[in-house]
């Protein structure tokens, strides 16, 4: 279940990783 779950996380980081380089290029860079 542990090893499903890291699976899932690092999945969801990589989903969440590629949205914000999306966003970034779309929005200047303002934020952060």
């Amino acid at each position: 279940m542990n090893h499903v779950q890291k699976i899932h996380n690092s999945r969801s980081s990589q989903i969440t990783l590629e949205l914000e380089s999306k966003a970034m290029s779309i929005m200047p860079k303002t934020e952060k």
